[in-house]
């Protein structure tokens, strides 16, 4: 008895099946051989068509939308702590690409392909959970990068927060939520770089191959040359003000003015090998030089002792008890047991609380 799978329809269905394999494998087998003598183009002087742009930034939207469904909530948005702190870090890294209100965004950025979109004009059409998706993940195929860090994503909302306020800033409303004000405070000191001091790994997500191809070290070039320039506190006081209190971002930034000079150096060096995790800092710390951020311990060590006026805000009643006393019911030591004193439990590597910000310390 013959099959019915060789006679028929069944039989003109195989042999479509086969032609269709061999068309794909003929497609294939061209692609790669286009591919491989470079016929490819992958300049990037002509503008993406309309055709690619459309599929890229579709794909890019839905892809953000179904991610942001999985954030949690924002904190206050509009804190203006926050808002200042996130204007510190766009000023020094995203403005670079996405430019400012009123103002052109660089040549090099609209070089680029697909270019970095001005973020003045089109920042209100995303939610803030897209927003923090976006900043926290990078866009593949694209020039915009992942948050540089693997932790501490809530430092995120900060940027998220200046964000929002972007479509309704003027020009000089921008220069002064990203320009630091130093004016009175005499200028600052200049730090050379003298040398670059001992060469740092630098832990940062998963490290690709051929790794010979790049160099994942600090100090590195920095994406603004804080460290080359000689003058990084002029870029730290843009966050934790002339005295160290954290006063321009509103206690966001921690009180550098209370810590000692090699808690401070232990700091800077594990934000820029990537040990301490931030985002926001390593962009910073990476850049600067072992004799800067020797240089910088001790300027901010040797500066007085201030800290910030008390938020308006929480218990400090119940918070004296917890820091002094604890809550043996929820074994809770006592906070003050190890970071109590003027200098904290030094010797643990436990650092000092009072005097820091509230907003740093709740957040």
């Amino acid at each position: 008895m013959r099959s019915p799978f060789t006679t028929g329809p069944f039989k003109s269905g195989s042999r479509l099946l086969i032609g269709f394999g061999a068309v794909l494998l003929a497609l294939g087998l061209g692609g790669a051989a286009a591919m491989h003598f470079g016929l490819v183009p992958v300049s990037a002087r002509p503008p993406h068509n309309a055709l690619t742009t459309a599929v890229l930034h579709d794909t890019f939207r839905a892809s953000v939308e179904r991610s942001a469904r999985e954030v949690g909530p924002a904190p206050d948005l509009a804190d203006p702590g926050l808002i200042a702190l996130g204007a510190r870090h766009y000023g020094q890294v995203c403005s670079s690409c996405h430019g400012g209100p009123g103002l052109g965004q660089s040549p090099v950025a609209l070089s680029m392909r697909p270019r970095p979109q001005s973020l003045p004009a089109v920042v209100d059409g995303f939610s803030a959970s897209e927003l923090y998706v976006i900043l926290r993940d990078g866009v593949r195929f694209t020039a915009m990068p992942s948050w540089p860090s693997d932790g501490n994503f809530n430092e995120i909302w900060a940027v998220v927060a200046f964000l929002r306020q972007l479509p309704e800033m003027t020009p000089e409303a921008y220069r002064a939520a990203t320009v630091a004000d130093v004016a009175g405070t005499g200028a600052p000191p200049a730090m050379a770089w003298t040398r670059r001091g001992p060469q740092m790994p630098v832990k940062l997500h998963d490290e690709a191959g051929p790794i010979e191809d790049y160099l994942y070290a600090a100090p590195s070039t920095g994406w603004r040359p804080i460290g080359l320039q000689d003058v990084p506190v002029a870029y730290c006081a843009a966050c934790h003000g002339a005295d160290g209190t954290g006063a321009p971002t509103g206690g966001q930034a921690p009180n550098l003015a209370i810590l000692d000079a090699d808690t401070i150096a232990a700091r800077l060096r594990a934000y820029a090998e990537g040990t301490r995790e931030s985002g926001i800092m390593a962009t910073v710390a990476s850049s600067l030089s072992g004799p800067q951020i020797e240089a910088l311990a001790a300027y901010y060590a040797d500066l007085p002792d201030r800290t910030l006026g008390a938020p308006d805000r929480g218990d400090p009643e119940r918070g004296a008890v917890l820091a002094r006393r604890g809550d043996f019911a929820r074994a809770l030591p006592a906070c003050g047991a190890c970071h109590g004193g003027n200098a904290g439990a030094s010797g643990l590597g436990v650092p000092r609380l009072a005097g820091q910000g509230a907003a740093f310390l709740e957040r």
